[in-house]
């Protein structure tokens, strides 16, 4: 009993004002602790949320998790120069533009489907100084149509242009779930070209060796994921902007290369 008296002598010998103070204190460190907590669990289980915005090649023809790379800190990842523009590439944009983004993508894969609409987008509101090249990068280990959507976007070009290639490659994004051969024939009619032809195009696999070609190059300078866009600056520094970013954050790439 005396014992119980003592601490209540005790507890109404402190202010009141020193009560409340120390209680916020006490929350605070409950708070922060139980915040390290979490987030060393999210830590452990290898992700954050957010970052899934790429998709990534399986190196062994199974299907990868699709997540973004985790620089560490301070350090920027190594990439190599894409190849220059050539005769047979996909362009849009003002030729004489100062920087060019080299985009390696995938008509299966959703966050390039995703990607799309940004990069016209950036086209739009740098119109003039940017111009963007389209390369193809099949992740065929996890999207079977990858290759084949890929070579019937180059039979379009062959058969009417790099105009109707870029309408085509929308289409292919926009009808993403139904990508197979009755998709690609019913398409090239929206765009000007002959289903049959587009067909004995694709089924004659011309252009499979060009696509695999574009493949080959991007695993060589630094392609791990779809979308992967190499910003190239007019004094020939590259930036890989790797991940379907939302346009705010694309611009910033697309400045600092504007600034060189």
């Amino acid at each position: 009993m005396q014992e119980d008296q003592d601490k209540a002598s005790w507890m109404n010998s402190i202010p009141p004002k020193s009560l409340f103070i120390g209680g916020i204190v006490g929350g605070i460190l409950v708070i922060c602790t139980l915040g390290f907590f979490i987030l060393l669990g999210m830590t452990l289980r290898g992700g954050s949320a957010g970052t899934e915005n790429w998709g990534a090649k399986a190196d062994d023809g199974k299907a990868a998790v699709a997540v973004a790379p985790t620089p560490d800190a301070g350090a920027a990842p190594t990439v190599g120069k894409p190849t220059s523009i050539g005769s047979d590439d996909h362009v849009l944009g003002d030729s004489s533009a100062k920087v060019t983004l080299f985009e390696y993508s995938d008509y299966q894969c959703p966050y390039c489907q995703r990607f799309e609409p940004v990069a016209m987008q950036l086209l739009d509101a740098y119109k003039g100084k940017i111009r963007l090249v389209y390369r193809s990068f099949p992740l065929s280990s996890i999207h079977p149509q990858a290759q084949r959507s890929a070579e019937a976007a180059e039979c379009i070009a062959s058969l009417k242009g790099n105009t109707a290639y870029w309408k085509y490659g929308t289409l292919l994004f926009q009808n993403q779930d139904s990508l197979g051969d009755t998709l690609y024939g019913n398409l090239a009619t929206q765009v000007g070209a002959d289903k049959a032809a587009l067909l004995a195009c694709l089924n004659s696999g011309k252009f499979t060796a060009k696509v695999k070609a574009m493949e080959a190059e991007g695993e060589k300078i630094g392609v791990q994921g779809t979308p992967a866009t190499f910003v190239v600056a007019a004094d020939g520094s590259v930036e890989l902007m790797g991940g379907a970013l939302p346009f705010e954050q694309a611009k910033a790439y697309v400045d600092r290369a504007l600034a060189k």
